[in-house]
């Protein structure tokens, strides 16, 4: 085994060697490189596709040394001491002629030894991050040897669920040049906030089954899988990103030991976490959950179920967790099943393939998956099979219509026979502690009263120790990525001790609730006084803190006027960005369609005055003064707004994200930053804008695009900036039908555009 070792080790050496120098060329190249071919930012903008990934390695030699190691080993696993990362020039050809190079690290991906070839020249799946710039909105992403998940089927996977409305990575076959080397990888992108947004979620926690103890033999460690962050650096923005962290992972956790040491329908079990926590009260998220294990079920595709392979997106808003597709190891795709299709033998079964054969599944299902099944059964109603289609060929997958149409009608039929297999209640009992189990190398930990302060005990919770932390060792913790100086690992459990024993939910302290006339709701936190007037249909409310926050969501709003009055602090600044609900706004509006509703603010100390968080329909009269930081701001909205008059905002007076709004009839004055913030791939118009005694005009940035009508800016030093600020974007385009600003001043940066007609 070792002479075959080093006679393999000397051939991939001899076949560097000659390689052209591959490490000097690197060093030139990457000195002289352009970011991009062209400053056409129309270029960057349109859709495109990846003719032509490149990867060239700085130290390629180091490498393959290190993928040697892995060879030469006889672990199944991948040990993480072969993860390093490496240094990357990644240069990309797109159909539309634009070629983009970038600096990037690089590492091996994957848990298991599939994600290794084992042959001449040396190719695995890759871990890769971008260190400038973006591919298609994405910095973050594997490449995989399509081995590693079933071909086609995880593309197809991906792309189905996201066009049913789920979050789901952009999963695509890609050409690849990997140190000169051909070959066809899977592009898919890591969860991350960039994904998040793309779905109009607000940045939150990540979550995922903590994998660490998943790949051990020992019994112990199989049992115990609980959840940890996957974007730690996210929690170490401040405290109420602690907060929002450790109320989620706690809960999440008390879900997973739940389904630890279920004696019976063991399959079943870990399909169904117990949704009265996943969801709380929140029926949509309920809905989804239960689509997603019916949908996952139906495609054979029970691998992105078991929980260390869970993917969750937390929202503080609704205290509810979201399914976020992960490896589901699928084949649904498989060939021998359409054949099966309509066979009568099969109508109260699962059409399910194997790998020799079609086999019956007589394994039991849940009352969620039953529920799911019936649900998202309609979505697929809805599918728009064509764009489906359309983007199932331009991900590489050869697929003809009545090829696509049995597939889906296998999907169906799995689901339509749902209902008619065996239903069990799984009996999920709590595991309250291991204290028949030993582990020297392992604590628990939990949360104490004080915001920066954990306990730490043995299995036995016989000896616990408390100790102070900071925010980034807590993130650590969260993360599944802190030792004490002893090496000793710590696992995070979360809540507190006396919640772990008792089992009791790790719930957020409630909130008072109105629901007014059965249209719409509204959430009160802290201190707010509200009265409600349905004759003339005006809401009143009095903040009476400085944490207090009005949420108003989930209905249809028409022809309503509310009236804010916030808290004056006398200038003390104590407000984060966003609270432990992830409100940014003093009055938030979110997720409902709006006709003819007016809003006035006086006073705000929150990061935004009035938050409009993905909604559409018509506002007139919005009147916003006296604000400490932003006093608009739209997020993954679609509106028509006539009239906004906004006076003495601390930062911006109208910041606009994502989402696709018209504006009409605009007064802004003493903005202290910008007046109007476009940004986040934002598309609008403004007709009728009047600006006055502001920092910045207008602002453009991050793939946005808008025209603007009739605008006036006086007695600002910047009319105009255009400019790229967020990596996952590129620059903004703005055009002017006349522009009237002295001195006109207009900053454009490379990469972006303004363009002024001052004749109509």
């Amino acid at each position: 085994m070792q002479v075959k070792y080093e006679l393999v080790l000397g051939f991939i050496l001899f076949f560097i060697s000659i390689n052209v120098n591959s490490e000097v060329q690197f060093s030139n190249a990457n000195a002289n490189a352009k970011f991009c071919n062209t400053n056409d930012i129309e270029k960057h903008l349109e859709d495109k596709k990846i003719k032509l990934l490149e990867i060239n390695l700085e130290k390629h030699r180091k490498w393959v040394k290190n993928y040697l190691k892995i060879i030469k080993s006889t672990d199944q696993v991948i040990s993480k001491e072969y993860k390093i990362n490496y240094k990357a020039d990644i240069k990309i050809i797109f159909d539309n002629n634009l070629e983009c190079s970038f600096n990037s690290k690089i590492r091996i991906s994957g848990d298991l030894r599939d994600h290794i070839e084992n042959n001449i020249p040396p190719i695995t799946s890759l871990d890769i991050e971008l260190l400038n710039g973006n591919i298609d909105s994405v910095i973050k992403f594997k490449l995989l040897l399509p081995a590693t998940r079933n071909y086609d089927n995880e593309i197809f996977i991906a792309t189905f669920l996201r066009h049913l409305g789920f979050i789901s990575p952009k999963t695509f076959y890609v050409n690849s040049l990997f140190n000169g080397t051909k070959y066809k990888f899977i592009f898919q992108e890591n969860p991350a906030k960039e994904l998040l947004e793309r779905n109009q979620k607000r940045e939150s926690l990540i979550l995922k089954g903590n994998e660490t103890y998943a790949w051990n033999s020992d019994e112990f460690k199989e049992k115990f899988v609980l959840a940890k962050a996957a974007n730690r650096s996210w929690i170490k923005k401040g405290i109420s990103n602690l907060q929002i962290s450790k109320e989620a992972t706690s809960m999440l956790n008390k879900v997973f030991l739940k389904n630890i040491n279920i004696a019976s329908n063991q399959i079943a079990s870990y399909r169904d976490l117990d949704l009265e926590i996943l969801s709380s009260k929140d029926s949509l998220s309920r809905k989804k959950n239960q689509e997603y294990i019916a949908l996952l079920y139906a495609l054979h595709a029970e691998h992105g179920l078991v929980i260390n392979n869970r993917r969750f997106y937390y929202d503080p808003i609704y205290n509810s967790f979201s399914p976020i597709y992960y490896d589901s190891n699928a084949n649904i795709l498989h060939k021998k099943l359409k054949k099966y299709y309509k066979n009568t033998y099969y109508d109260n079964k699962i059409l399910r393939h194997n790998g020799d054969g079609i086999f019956v599944d007589r394994q039991p299902v849940t009352p969620n998956e039953i529920i799911g099944s019936k649900s998202a059964l309609l979505l697929i109603e809805k599918l728009d099979i064509q764009n489906f289609h359309k983007d199932l060929t331009s991900f590489g997958i050869k697929i003809s219509n009545d090829e696509l149409n049995s597939v889906l009608n296998i999907i169906k039929f799995n689901l339509e026979r749902v209902s008619l297999i065996d239903a069990v209640d799984i009996n999920q009992k709590y595991q309250q502690n291991f204290i028949d189990l030993e582990n020297n190398n392992i604590e628990l930990v939990f949360d104490t009263d004080k915001t920066l302060s954990v306990m730490a005990c043995n299995f036995q919770l016989s000896l616990c120790n408390t100790f102070d932390i900071d925010i980034d060792d807590y993130a650590n913790l969260i993360g599944g990525k802190l030792k004490n100086k002893f090496g000793l690992e710590y696992l995070y459990v979360g809540g507190s001790i006396e919640q772990y024993i008792s089992g009791n939910n790790f719930n957020k302290v409630g909130h008072k609730k109105l629901i007014i006339e059965n249209e719409f709701e509204l959430d009160i936190f802290g201190s707010i006084n509200i009265t409600v007037d349905q004759n003339t249909r005006i809401i009143n409310i009095n903040q009476e803190s400085i944490f207090g926050r009005v949420l108003v969501k989930n209905g249809v709003i028409n022809n309503w006027h509310i009236i804010f009055n916030g808290f004056h602090d006398n200038g003390l600044n104590l407000v984060p960005k966003f609270d432990e609900n992830l409100l940014t706004g003093c009055l938030t509006i979110a997720d409902s369609s709006l006709e003819q509703v007016s809003v006035s603010i006086d006073g705000s100390v929150c990061e935004d005055g009035l938050n409009l968080l993905r909604v559409n329909g018509r506002m007139n009269n919005i009147k916003i003064y006296d604000s400490l930081h932003d006093a608009l701001d739209l997020d993954y909205s679609h509106l028509r707004i006539s009239n906004i008059e906004i006076k003495n905002a601390g930062n911006d007076c109208l910041d606009l994200s994502a989402g696709e709004s018209s504006f009409s009839n605009l007064n802004l004055n003493y903005c202290e930053d910008k007046a109007i913030s476009l940004g986040e791939e934002s598309r609008s118009n403004f007709n009728n804008v009047e600006i006055n005694n502001s920092k910045i005009g207008i602002e453009i940035k991050d793939s946005s695009k808008s025209i603007m009508s009739n605008v006036k800016i006086k007695n600002t030093p910047i009319c105009v900036n255009a400019f790229n600020k967020k990596q996952e974007f590129w620059g903004g385009i703005v055009e002017f039908n006349m522009l009237e600003c002295i001195p006109e001043v207009l900053n454009v940066q490379k990469g972006s555009l303004i363009k002024v007609n001052y004749e109509l």
